[in-house]
């Protein structure tokens, strides 16, 4: 038997069953023209953003039945991002494949006969002969009892279709339930090979028990969560087509975007591909993104034709943007130009005339992107830019630059959104070394002779006067000796008080009379007397040269003119280095030529000596 069910109640239940059926059809059949005649129904499946700011759209595009549309033109699309209309670059119609899973609920009515063969008979047949049909590479199939799983996600659909003509239930066994259409889900919630590749499953069965019926709407729940196409063949009578359970059963179909087919024994079943055909190939559209700023995004398809604009919903985007980020690479500290004869010049050149520069670009936000353009400063000023590739280099003109002096180098990068960063600066110290000309060639010649005159003048003039000294010696010495042997000239002894004598002081301990008066620098060497340096003038040289310095430090670290200190109108001391070599510091700080303040107690180190200092007491 395969509906049990009396007469009576049959046909009670088939005129309920007509009445609902013609229901449906005077409200239900417009709804459906409607639909039919309404625009492509845009959905976005993902977005891939590992190109960034080059984008791709997976999406569908189907009528009103979820039949794809193929052939979707590239013109009737556009991206609308963050509220802006941006243009599609390419549109393409891909493959990702189908999974399908055939899952078999054997029971006594499918072992009825029909035509000379059992329901079971024919679907199996049905199935091996529609699978000569299914050719795609990036499809799997895979096969389910109540009993467990026959084949798992076989991508060779003829191994498929020989297991599935080998498969021979056991038809008499009363047991009927949906643990194989569970499975089933179940599988497919499994990763896909391929990204956006479909899900669908063909469920043969015979009519499943009342107690069944209730676990339907869940299992609904779970197929359109996973994405799953659900279609059913159900073994029965052709009366059943208004039955309850075929109506649970066709709702189920018809939500998951599937169908329900009623299978007597004589009807013609239709070929797989007549369901994955409709449902075979996504969409992929590429288009260059304007998004500059890290957070979220929203992102819609607008489909466009004969005048009527469509957008699919809005797809959320969250972004990390961040400008691209640019370092230099082994930078110059200090260049050295030299003038030198070149071959073919007619005077000499400062060698070298450029400098190449060298960077690289890093991106925070992961999405290596092209530049827009890279630029050069060198002080501040414009010194290089590109704006087409190779971004990375530059080559530092040095032609202007005639005398030493520090520059301070930076770069500058923007890429295509917009987006732009700088290195750190970076300071370059450029020196000049210049041959000396003839003139002053010919000076130093002139130089060097008379030196030499002077010199050999100097060393007579000493001679002379050794030897008129010595002659003078002489004659003194005979005079005394007869002064001495002369009674007459004898000298007396005469007692005197002896006269008090005065040590000479260090140079500066005469001034700590002043001490308190007037800012002072005091010594700090060990086993050296204590030496104070008062600052009595507004502007005071240190060094050690007698003629150019004011005051005079006998080191040989020290420049002949090597510090300077000055005082303020408002009182304070300064002190600044004048290109010394070995440097003025001020608490182990060096000093350059603009000169720091002094504080009281600071440690001033002038060459290899160092000096505290001491400011002026204020009087109470």
């Amino acid at each position: 038997m395969d509906f049990h069910s009396t007469k009576h109640t049959t046909r009670l239940v088939s005129i309920a069953l007509v009445i609902i059926t013609l229901s449906f059809g005077v409200f239900g059949v417009p709804t459906r023209i409607a639909k039919a005649e309404s625009p492509a129904l845009i959905t976005i499946l993902g977005v891939d953003t590992s190109k960034f700011p080059e984008m791709s759209i997976w999406f569908s595009a189907t009528d009103a039945t979820g039949v794809v549309i193929p052939n979707l033109p590239s013109s009737q699309l556009s991206v609308v991002e963050n509220g802006k209309t941006l243009p599609v670059k390419k549109v393409s119609f891909e493959d990702p494949g189908i999974r399908l899973t055939v899952a078999f609920n054997p029971g006594p009515s499918l072992a009825y006969y029909a035509g000379g063969a059992t329901r079971f008979d024919r679907m199996r047949q049905s199935l091996v002969d529609s699978a000569k049909g299914l050719t795609s590479p990036n499809d799997d199939y895979s096969l389910i009892t109540s009993n467990g799983i026959l084949a798992s996600r076989n991508p060779d659909i003829k191994q498929w279709a020989s297991l599935l003509g080998q498969f021979e239930p056991n038809l008499k066994k009363p047991s009927v339930g949906l643990s194989s259409l569970t499975q089933a889900l179940d599988l497919t919630a499994g990763a896909n090979p391929r990204d956006y590749m479909k899900q669908v499953v063909l469920f043969i069965t015979p009519m499943p028990p009342a107690n069944q019926l209730k676990l339907i709407p869940q299992i609904t729940a779970q197929a359109v969560q996973l994405g799953v196409n659900v279609f059913i063949w159900l073994a029965g009578p052709s009366f059943a087509e208004n039955s309850l359970e075929a109506r649970v059963l066709r709702d189920m179909a018809t939500t998951t975007g599937g169908s329900l087919l009623i299978f007597s024994g004589s009807e013609k079943l239709p070929f797989l591909t007549d369901y994955l055909t409709p449902l075979r190939g996504v969409y992929r559209l590429n288009y260059t993104s304007k998004i500059d700023a890290t957070g979220a995004n929203s992102i819609a398809i607008q489909h466009t034709e004969n005048g009527v604009d469509t957008v699919s919903s809005e797809y959320p985007l969250e972004m990390i943007v961040e400008a691209p980020n640019p370092i230099l690479l082994s930078p110059p500290q200090s260049i050295t130009r030299t003038e030198t004869r070149v071959a073919g010049q007619k005077k000499d050149l400062l060698i070298p005339l450029n400098q190449p520069i060298l960077i690289a670009v890093e991106f925070p936000d992961g999405h290596e992107r092209p530049l827009a353009s890279s630029r050069l400063y060198v002080d501040g000023d414009l010194a290089g830019e590109n704006k087409m590739a190779p971004f990375n280099q530059f080559i530092w003109d040095l032609t202007p630059y005639l005398a030493k002096g520090s520059h301070i180098l930076r770069v500058e990068v923007t890429d295509t959104l917009g987006l732009s960063r700088s290195t750190i600066d970076t300071p370059v110290e450029l020196d000049i070394l210049y041959k000396p000309s003839l003139l002053a060639a010919a000076s130093l010649n002139r130089l060097a002779i008379l030196f030499a005159i002077l010199l050999a003048g100097t060393a007579l003039v000493l001679v002379l006067i050794f030897m008129g000294r010595r002659n003078w010696f002489s004659e003194s010495r005979r005079k005394k000796r007869k002064e001495y042997l002369d009674p007459v000239t004898q000298p007396v002894d005469i007692h005197q008080e002896q006269s008090l004598l005065r040590r000479p002081v260090p140079v500066g301990m005469n001034a700590e009379a002043k001490v308190g008066s007037i800012p002072c620098l005091v010594l700090q060497e060990e086993d050296v007397p204590s030496t104070v340096i008062p600052l009595d003038g507004e502007d005071i040289t240190l060094g050690s040269d007698h003629n150019q310095a004011t005051i005079f430090l006998d080191s040989p670290s020290i420049d002949p003119l090597h510090s300077r200190i000055t005082r303020d109108e408002n009182g304070s001391t300064w002190i600044s280095d004048l290109g010394s070599v070995a440097g003025t510091w001020v608490n182990y700080t060096p000093v350059s030529r603009n000169g720091v303040r002094l504080e009281a107690g600071d440690l001033i180190q002038i060459g290899k000596l160092t000096f505290r200092f001491q400011p002026a007491s204020t009087p109470k």
